[in-house]
């Protein structure tokens, strides 16, 4: 005779390996422009004096161009394109431009101007951090957008050009122009 034999084996599987992993990123939205300005002198031997008792005079006022090249990039929702002016300012007022350290003068820095309209009761005057709109909120740059600026020396207000408070000498304020979508 023969004997049959069965017999039962569990169903074989592979192998079996898992890994997990956390898939991270970060997505910039909103244009990119290369920003440029031309480096300008305000001028030499400025009169202090017309400055005096004068509300934001304009000693030695120079046409600057801030020229946003090479734009492009998405929308933003309710995002408007702007530039961003950062530097030093003269302590109590963020819209008068001086390096800290090496200066003579003494109540003088540098104000600048947009070329954008002001909402009533706003200064005109560019303050350090605080952005400029170039363009409409949901608009994106694209191409060149050269920007019509002006700086100037000056002391501020009425009260901040006081004779007493202010002294000619030598004035440098170095500056940041950033673009975004703040």
């Amino acid at each position: 005779g023969c004997l049959m034999l069965m017999v039962s084996l569990p169903a074989a599987r592979a192998g079996t390996n898992t890994a997990s992993t956390k898939l991270t990123a970060t997505i910039t939205g909103g244009g990119t422009c290369t920003v440029s300005v031309n480096d300008t002198p305000l001028g030499t031997a400025l009169p202090t004096a017309q400055a005096v008792k004068q509300n934001w005079p304009q000693l030695g006022k120079t046409n600057i161009t801030v020229s946003l090249t090479n734009c492009a990039g998405l929308v933003l929702t309710g995002k408007a394109p702007s530039v961003t002016v950062t530097g030093q300012t003269l302590t109590g007022n963020t819209r008068l431009f001086r390096n800290a350290t090496g200066m003579t003068s003494v109540g003088f820095g540098v104000a600048i101007y947009s070329n954008r309209t002001t909402a009533a009761g706003t200064a005109p005057q560019v303050a350090s951090g605080v952005p400029v709109a170039v363009g409409a909120a949901g608009t994106v740059l694209t191409g060149d957008h050269p920007q019509a600026w002006l700086a100037a020396v000056s002391c501020g207000t009425t009260a901040e050009c006081g004779s007493a408070s202010l002294k000619g000498g030598t004035l440098r304020a170095d500056v940041t122009f950033a673009f975004g979508y703040p």
